[in-house]
């Protein structure tokens, strides 16, 4: 039926002097000025943000029989008849803003453009157009009874021209807002997001080297959600921190420079709130900063940490709670490499029901060229024992040309994925990329697990932070050009098969050096960054819905 009503449509395709006959927007009255207003509907919407899509030529919903493709680009060429295409253009739960259509190598007169008005049942033309047509702006009365919005171009007889695609744009449902936090400086390690009771929250390591919490009052968009931080530890001098829901409560890791130790707390109650207990130790140190990853393994907190002489250190707390030091006495060693080589950015979590880990490894004659993602997965459920571990790892990803690999490690779909970043193969200087790599099997416990075939490009994302989402698997970074923040999103789940990556750009001058951290909440995707003008840390997610006002 629909593609009837799209032929019929295009009975008037020759009529090029078509016109509307309005845009048959009712007029919108409302009462006298005085009182309690309304409030502006750009406040309810929430967002502005675009993104922009593309669409190939090749991607018709109708076409004439002489349209003919070369498998991206459509070809008009117009002899004694004309020649047409039409494209279907939809986004289901989101409006287009703009079109651009990308137009090369007209003759003649170049192309005729047409979009359909449903209220007089005609095509509505424009041009010729000899070269690109930009920022049309489609009006509601173009859209089918489906919501769908047609748009067919035609070569009359004597032209021709190539249609390269079109560039969609759309408000992609992101909203922003101020925390009140502002860091004179990004970086990778100093925050960390999770969803608390609810609401968003954010540990982070302040200018004063302080460690501190911050957990949203409401959904984070209200001018009084964010209040002041609660400081953990003042002045700690901290490089690295991370938080995990321990039993359902929030929990840190966190390096201390006070004394030169890796320390962890819990908070007492659920919201985090209130009731934070004193920090215990963890692992102490002469001159290094541990790198660590928390994570809840089998009830009970547990740290994978890098220690002072190039090992990867595992410790699972002996209570739920973790809360005194004793509790972290009994460390399991994975891996001792010995002084002089690279280890860095562990990611604990947990696979197929079992504590793994995956982290960063340079040869330290070639850090460029011999960088490598390092796995290992332990064959309990604690992972307690040093036996429980293999006593190799095996290679996930090898030759990153990377000085860190940053890597991030889930489970996916039935297998362990790594989400990290990695240089350009034709550069020897280390311009970060996100890559991602997901084993064939549950475990991934082989090399063979971890084949170069799997090794997936999601694109030119810098530093990215990888996070299940609902059933979705998403990378967030920021654009290595052009310093965009964008979140790509994984289509398909095959192990072996391409994943259909989808970069959405959530906004600009996202900056910091690695400073995006991307969390779940209420089942959509969330992020804070820092922003590189004024160092305001930004918390967004997909905008809550407004419910609907009453009728009067």
């Amino acid at each position: 039926m629909r593609k009837m009503t799209i032929l019929w449509l295009l009975g008037a395709v020759l009529l090029y002097g078509c016109s509307a006959t309005g845009d048959g927007r009712p007029a919108v009255h409302g009462p006298a000025a005085g009182g309690n207003t309304l409030p502006a509907l750009d406040v309810l919407r929430g967002s502005m943000v675009l993104q922009t899509l593309p669409v190939r030529g090749n991607q018709t919903y109708l076409r004439s029989p002489g349209a003919t493709d070369d498998g991206s680009t459509l070809l008009l060429d117009s002899a004694a008849a004309s020649e047409w295409a039409i494209y279907e253009l939809s986004l289901h739960s989101s409006e287009i803003t703009g079109i651009n259509v990308k137009i090369d190598n007209a003759s003649g007169e170049g192309l005729w453009l047409a979009l359909p008005d449903y209220e007089t049942g005609r095509w509505l033309f424009s041009g010729p157009h000899t070269d690109d047509v930009m920022d049309l702006q489609p009006s509601k009365l173009m859209y089918s009874g489906t919501e769908q919005l047609y748009i067919a171009l035609l070569a009359a007889p004597g032209n021709s021209a190539y249609i390269d695609g079109f560039e969609l744009s759309h408000e992609n449902g992101w909203q922003f807002n101020e925390t009140g936090v502002a860091l004179s400086s990004g970086g990778y390690s100093r925050m960390a997001a999770l969803e608390v009771a609810g609401n968003p929250a954010l540990a982070f390591l302040d200018d004063n080297g302080s460690t501190a919490f911050l957990r949203a009052d409401g959904n984070g968009f209200g001018q009084s959600d964010w209040g002041e931080p609660t400081v953990l530890e003042e002045a700690a001098g901290g490089e690295w921190l991370d938080m995990a829901l321990i039993g359902g409560n929030p929990a840190l890791s966190y390096h201390s420079g006070n004394d030169k130790k890796l320390r962890y707390v819990r908070c007492g109650i659920a919201d985090g709130t209130d009731g934070w207990g004193k920090s215990v130790n963890v692992a102490s140190f002469t001159d290094h900063a541990p790198l660590h990853s928390l994570a809840e393994v089998d009830g009970k907190p547990a740290i994978c940490f890098i220690g002072e002489q190039a090992d990867l250190l595992y410790v699972r707390s002996l209570s739920a709670e973790g809360g005194t030091d004793d509790d972290w006495d009994k460390k399991a060693a994975l891996a001792v490499l010995g002084p002089g080589y690279v280890l860095g950015c562990p990611s604990l979590s947990i696979v197929d029901g079992n504590p793994a880990v995956a982290w960063y490894l340079s040869n330290p004659q070639q850090p460029l060229l011999s960088s490598q993602v390092l796995y290992m997965r332990s064959s309990s459920v604690d992972g307690v024992l040093s036996h429980d571990w293999p006593e190799q790892a095996v290679v996930a990803a090898d030759d990153l040309e990377a000085m860190q690999a940053m890597p991030t490690l889930r489970f996916f779909a039935g297998s362990p994925v790594i989400g990290f970043h990695a240089a350009d193969d034709d550069l020897l200087v280390s311009l970060s990329y996100g890559r991602y790599v997901r084993a064939s099997t549950s475990g991934g416990e082989l090399a063979a697990d971890w084949s170069e075939g799997a090794l997936i490009e999601p694109g030119e994302l810098s530093y990215p932070r990888m996070e299940l989402v609902g059933s979705r698997l998403l990378l967030l970074g920021v654009d290595a050009f052009g310093g965009k923040l964008q979140l790509a999103d994984c289509g398909t789940p095959q192990p072996q098969e391409p994943l259909g990556w989808q970069d959405v750009q959530l906004n600009g001058n996202a900056g910091g050096f690695g400073s995006p951290v991307l969390f779940e909440l209420n089942g959509n995707p969330a992020v804070f960054y820092r922003r590189t003008d004024d160092g305001q840390i930004i918390f967004g997610t997909i905008a809550p819905q407004v419910p609907p006002l009453p009728m009067p």
